[in-house]
């Protein structure tokens, strides 16, 4: 077996291992013009697979671009191999969505080859990256800052996209296009090393080699137990996230006792956190907050997080309008309804306190109150007789005495007949609306949250 057909074999297990295409695929193929996507046109094709070529002009080399499109147009009518092209003004939309000028080539083209794979019906979207775009990936990831997942370099399957030549050095490719005598264009700006991925191509990894001759293999070698001790973090952070986060109510609270007695707990709340879309600054700003008082918050678009006592609490970013929702409750007849909870007013002859309700439930002396009531989120200030005291207490201190969280504080509301507070919705009623035994009529309330 010669060269050729030992790299095609090579190959060949690289896409069954793992599980890349089935034997009848039709792939479209990310082609630049260079020896990378033209070797992997070559193999998929020798390998039996139907395939279409993409080419993308970005605008960005002058006439060395429009002759890399020409080159590739050419190659696919050679090879009977149907072409797909399009061009890009990638500088001004790299302007208008502030991004690099790779990254705005990145998201033009990847988005422009989905649309290709579904209005062709091609089932995957290859693209020519290789064992040394994996080492520049990884010592990109390192030098910027990076978890586990960064130093597993570039998955060989995300979505729609594969990568059936991440097995290859760029040597053996080299090597591949010389032995089949395919013809390829050359970059020229490869050798500019004013981008991020040159500098490491020319500078970084040529150095290091100079310490490790067998670097190529050593970071295969490496990769392979990098993507094994992330599916091992993964499942062990899996089982922690169900110890450590309880669901109440619609929002999440973290223990923060049982959070820091974790080994590496600072990278555990980092994954916890991601998954509600926080920043790795964001989870910083948490830590930071863990050791400060209670009420203290950060938000992004989707989500909160407060620091209450023992609690992380993460509930849905409070989109409705903060000032004061003022519901008047005009008889005893009427159903109302917030967003935390639902309320049912009912007045009945009074035959002694009961306890009907699974949720809450609270009678108060009809007599004493006048309707209309008004039910609104409590505020500073604000006082009642609660259940049993004789003596007012600022709402405020009572919700501390309870223990109440930061996050169900927000959503405490009052009944209020007249000016007097008649109860703090589904903690306690005031002393002074009470039934007793001289009570005739009850008003009856039932509270269901939602």
């Amino acid at each position: 077996m010669n060269f050729s057909q030992k790299t095609i074999q090579e190959v060949k297990l690289f896409i069954e291992q793992n599980t890349l295409l089935n034997a009848k695929a039709k792939v479209l193929c990310a082609v630049s013009g260079g020896a990378d996507s033209v070797v992997m046109v070559d193999m998929l094709k020798t390998l039996g697979y139907e395939t279409g070529i993409a080419h993308c002009n970005f605008k960005l080399r002058g006439k060395a671009a429009d002759k890399d499109e020409q080159f590739v147009k050419q190659y696919a009518e050679a090879n009977n191999i149907p072409f797909y092209t399009i061009s890009f003004d990638t500088e001004k939309y790299a302007k208008q969505h502030k991004l690099s000028i790779q990254m705005a080539a990145r998201a033009l083209r990847y988005e422009w080859f989905e649309e290709i794979r579904k209005q062709y019906g091609y089932e995957e979207i290859a693209t020519a990256h290789h064992l040394n775009d994996q080492i520049e990936t990884i010592l990109l990831n390192l030098t910027k800052g990076t978890g586990i997942s960064g130093i597993t370099g570039i998955n060989a399957k995300n979505d729609k996209t594969i990568r059936p030549l991440l097995s290859l050095s760029k040597e053996a490719i080299i090597k591949y296009a010389d032995k089949q005598k395919l013809k390829f264009r050359t970059d020229a700006s490869n050798a500019d090393n004013k981008y991020e991925r040159n500098l490491i191509r020319n500078k970084i990894v040529p150095l290091l080699e100079s310490l490790n001759p067998a670097l190529l293999n050593t970071f295969q070698y490496n990769i392979n137990h990098f993507n094994d001790a992330e599916h091992l973090v993964a499942y062990a952070k899996q089982q922690l996230k169900k110890k450590l986060i309880e669901y109440r109510k619609g929002n999440h609270f973290i223990s923060i006792l049982k959070l820091q007695n974790q080994p590496g707990w600072k990278t555990l709340l980092d994954d916890l956190l991601s998954d509600f879309g926080f920043s790795h600054k964001q989870t910083e700003e948490v830590t930071k907050m863990l050791g400060s008082q209670s009420g203290k918050q950060i938000e992004n678009a989707t989500y909160r997080l407060i620091k209450d006592r023992q609690f992380l609490i993460i509930s849905e970013a409070n989109t409705e309008n903060n000032s004061e929702a003022i519901v008047l409750i005009e008889n005893e007849k009427q159903k109302i309804k917030t967003p935390y909870f639902k309320l049912k007013f009912e007045v009945v002859k009074f035959k002694g306190i009961q306890h009907k309700s699974p949720t809450w439930f609270m009678q108060l002396d009809f007599n004493k109150i006048t309707f209309p009531l008004t039910l609104r989120k409590w505020q500073r200030g604000d006082y009642f007789y609660p259940l049993g005291m004789n003596k007012k207490k600022k709402i405020s201190n009572f919700l501390v005495d309870e223990k109440v969280s930061v996050l169900e504080k927000e959503q405490t509301y009052v009944l209020l007949s007249g000016e007097h507070i008649i109860a703090i919705v589904g903690k306690r009623i005031d002393d002074r609306f009470k039934v007793t035994d001289a009570t005739q009529k009850a008003l009856e309330i039932v509270l269901k949250p939602n």
